[in-house]
């Protein structure tokens, strides 16, 4: 009977299943494990059993964590637990620093939320609530939550918001149009051009009413800054969906070029320079502003800039120009009342222009009580990004460099602000991941708004191109080993968004397929990094459906990449969060307890929601975190019996002890595929074949069965049952038969297992 050894010492590929179980010409086939339970691949490809956890706090609820970190001392760097309608923020020492109450997520939305922070602010958003801003006083160490709200002007006559014409067909009659301050005799002039009394509106105070031909107003636009042609106000009360009364901030009208007007000699017609006025024959204007000149000689009923109190405003009575041909988007023409004495350009440089009646172009603050608010908010390049609104979900918005509260596109120079309407097709937007690039992922598809080492992102360089077809869930995204790395719409699957070689363009695809059924709705994402003595960083997904967890190794340099699979008896991880060097989970019992845990990545033990006790020399314990319950114990290398807690935490145990860990099992598993065994006939994979025997290099090992029999023997364990952990080849005879037979290394009791390398021998 012919036999081979199956070397393997790489699994850097993680588990791979039944995906590649009948490819062992497969090179992952070699770097991969049929199966696995709460074990990890490390930086060096070692297979390992996961860190334990140490029950830190008991909470409230189940929660989302997410981290902030604004340097890397403990008093600042936060973990914020999001829980419904709370957020409470911890530090680097769990501390409590600060509590909000009252937040406007629930349950179910505060898995959707966006936070994006930088420096000392941190934007929470979700189309479900108007956006909240999370800041930290660094002086204080103090931290307040207040409600996002466009900056204004130093003269508060600017809204700096980006402003959209929900309804472009709107048209809009006002009984005043002029900012506070307007003399008596303007109001004269305007009251006669309007055929209105005077009481009818306010110019002192720059108060009145618009009226609109369609439904506009609701009582969510009640303080709500608005713009129609160069004007600005805000609206002050809602009579009903047409009608409002409105204090005008910025007087509605249209600023004209130098000279607008063109005279010739012998005509009243009017040509008057306006670009993109928008008007059409039968359009009534009223001109103010002018100076003596030409222009004056033929508008006699325009309002002239050379007046005072006991002047007249004008040669005739002051009054509104009927548009009576329309050149071009720039152009028109009106009919004056003289004649021009000559041909010529006039008006001076002040000239502007009002209409009181059908005014179009209505423009409201892209997010705003009336229309919504943004489902992602990100940092890029010192820029705030807002987007993916019920009404303008496709539509992307970025503030001026360094002021996340200014919002004004202004000349779209490269301090402005920017605006993106029109990203993919009739997509929603749901996240910005910041690199060099901004990933734009959508629920449609995957863009990126392009980075650059030579100019800056303006209103004319911005672009988003698309990456590839296939939208986002809202799990949280990350850059993770050079990559965007995303769950897809449906949560069925991760997809890595990269680019490859000296190629600029993007490649996406789904790189969880080897583990399809381990995704299971995935609702939070968390990036640990590692620490000095833990160099290995993860990628960690929490399903919602069963509780467990998909752990992502990578590390391109090596051509490693693969996931892992975690989970908790008793319980299931709601979330995790790697704060710096410290990994931490939200863990909800079966029981309905909740938990804050963090892992032990010190190595110190391998139980779960475990608690460490000190003493001096003691058999007498006092749990703080633990009663009523039956926990397994060890103290270091030193396994005992399970100890049983009363009422008030207290128990016994046989010996004295200094130090003691007690705590829930952790089962694990791991599951090798079937030896590769080939003859002369070709690859004997589906015929019987025997597996004899595994020889195991371990790595720091003192726990663990192989194929049924303990990975130690009675010889490593020389005195009072403390072993001594192996780090060499052991050999086990295993003697199973069948057309796939795989070897299994398992256990529950505390302890290190971790396995370097393999060799499996077969007969066929």
């Amino acid at each position: 009977m012919p036999s081979l050894r199956d070397f393997r010492s790489n699994f850097a590929a993680g588990r791979t299943g039944e995906a590649i179980s009948a490819r062992p010409d497969a090179q992952s086939y070699q770097m991969s494990v049929y199966d696995a339970r709460n074990f990890m691949i490390t930086s060096d490809n070692i297979a390992r059993r996961r860190w334990g956890t140490e029950l830190m706090q008991w909470r409230d609820a189940a929660e989302r964590l997410e981290t902030w970190v604004v340097s890397e001392s403990d008093d600042m760097r936060f973990l914020l637990a999001f829980s419904p309608g709370r957020l409470e923020i911890l530090d680097g020492t769990l501390a409590s620093r600060a509590v909000f109450e009252d937040m406007p997520w629930t349950e179910s939305t505060m898995w959707f939320l966006t936070i994006g922070a930088e420096r000392y602010n941190a934007v929470i958003a979700d189309a479900s609530f108007r956006t909240q801003i999370l800041a930290f006083d660094t002086a204080a160490g103090t931290f307040s939550m207040e409600p996002f709200d466009f900056d204004t002007s130093g003269d508060e006559r600017y809204y700096l918001a980006p402003f959209f014409a929900f309804d472009k067909e709107v048209k809009c009659s006002f009984t005043t149009l002029t900012a506070p301050g307007v003399d008596t005799a303007l109001a004269a002039a305007l009251e006669s051009i309007l055929g209105t009394e005077a009481g009818e509106f306010d110019l002192a105070a720059g108060t009145g009413t618009v009226t609109t031909d369609q439904d506009v107003f609701t009582d969510e636009h009640v303080g709500l800054r608005m713009k129609i042609a160069d004007g600005e106000f805000v609206v002050d009360s809602v009579a009903g969906p047409r009608e409002a009364s409105i204090s005008v901030i910025r007087d509605i009208a249209i600023a004209l070029d130098d000279t607008p007007f063109w005279c010739v000699n012998g005509s009243n017609i009017v040509e008057v320079s306006c670009e993109d006025h928008g008007l059409k024959v039968g359009d009534q204007v009223v001109f103010f502003n002018l100076q003596q000149d030409t222009a004056t000689e033929v508008l006699h009923g325009a309002l002239y800039l050379e007046y005072s109190n006991t002047t007249d405003r004008s040669n005739g009575t002051p009054c509104a120009y009927t548009v009576k041909r329309v050149v071009d988007e720039n152009f028109f023409c009106v009919e004056g009342e003289g004649t021009a004495s000559s041909t010529d350009l006039a008006g001076g440089n002040s000239v502007k222009m009002m209409r009181f009646w059908d005014l179009p172009g209505l423009r409201e603050p892209v997010f705003s009580p009336a229309r919504g608010w943004p489902q992602a908010a990100g940092f890029h390049e010192t820029r705030l990004w807002l987007g993916g609104s019920v009404p303008l979900p496709d539509a992307a918005f970025a503030s001026a460099p360094g002021s996340m509260l200014d919002f004004d596109p202004g000349t779209g120079e490269a301090d402005d602000a920017v605006t993106m309407y029109g990203i993919g097709d009739q997509s929603r937007v749901r996240h910005f991941v910041s690199s060099f690039d901004l990933a734009i992922l959508t629920d449609r598809g995957a863009y990126y708004v392009p980075g650059s080492t030579e100019r800056a992102i303006t209103q004319e360089t911005v672009r988003a191109p698309k990456a590839a077809d296939g939208g986002a869930a809202y799990t949280k995204p990350f850059l993770f080993d050079t990559a965007f790395l995303y769950v897809d719409a449906n949560g069925a699957s991760v997809r890595e968004m990269s680019i490859q070689g000296d190629d600029s363009q993007y490649y996406i695809a789904p790189i969880s397929t080897v583990v399809s059924d381990w995704i299971n709705a995935p609702r939070h994402t968390a990036r640990y990094d590692g620490a000095a003595d833990v160099v290995t960083p993860y990628l960690i997904w929490s399903n919602s459906d069963d509780g467990g967890a998909v752990v992502m190794h990578s590390n391109r340099a090596d051509q490693a990449m693969g996931f892992m699979r975690w989970d908790i008896e008793g319980a299931s991880f709601a979330s995790f969060a790697g704060l710096s060097r410290d990994l931490y989970a939200s863990v909800e019992l079966d029981d309905g307890r909740f938990a804050l845990v963090r892992f032990d990545t010190e190595g110190r033990t391998t139980l779960d929601l475990a608690e460490r006790l000190t003493g001096s020399a003691t058999d007498e314990w006092v749990s703080q975190m633990h009663a009523d319950e039956t926990l397994a114990a060890h103290s270091g290398l030193l396994r005992l019996s399970d100890v049983e807690l009363d009422g008030a935490g207290a128990f016994f145990t046989a010996d004295t002890l200094d130090e003691l860990w007690i705590g829930s099992p952790m089962p694990y598993e791991l599951v090798a595929h079937t030896p590769i065994a080939a003859s002369g006939q070709g690859p004997q994979l589906g015929n019987m074949v025997r597996l004899v025997s595994a020889d195991i290099l371990w790595s720091g090992t003192w726990t663990g069965t192989v194929g049924g029999q303990e990975a130690l023997s009675a010889l490593d364990f020389p005195a009072l049952e403390v072993p001594t952990p192996i780090s060499e080849w052991r050999k086990y005879m295993i003697g199973e038969w069948g057309t796939a037979p795989r070897l299994a290394i398992e256990g529950s009791a505390v302890g290190e297992i971790a396995v370097r390398a393999m060799v499996l021998k077969v007969y066929f």
